[in-house]
């Protein structure tokens, strides 16, 4: 189904080069990160060890949308506010073992 634009979607427009006045109409819900690290250092001798370690980026798994993927045409009906992709990645989990000598 085909929904021309209306009066409201064709107030939106991108500010050209030098333009000042009002700016970006569309805003996206702001972007919380936190990462974790753990880590353990064993001695192996007095001049050799392990390091095991564990990260974890975005621990929360917060998702961030991207504003730019709002397409003008989902302004109408049931799905306002819809969003196509997000900007954040997954959350990343790595394990990691580093010997020293």
């Amino acid at each position: 189904m085909y929904l021309a634009p209306g009066p409201l979607v064709s107030a939106f427009r991108y500010a050209y080069p030098g333009e000042s006045g009002q700016r970006n109409n569309l805003r996206g819900p702001g972007c919380f990160g936190a990462d974790m690290s753990l880590a353990k250092v064993r001695k192996l001798t007095e001049s050799q060890g392990l390091r095991f370690s564990w990260d974890v980026f975005d621990v929360t798994n917060a998702v961030r949308f991207d504003v730019g993927t709002l397409n003008q045409y989902l302004l109408y009906g049931t799905t306002l506010g819809g969003f196509t992709e997000t900007l954040t990645k997954a959350r990343v989990v790595q394990f990691g073992v580093r010997y020293s000598f």
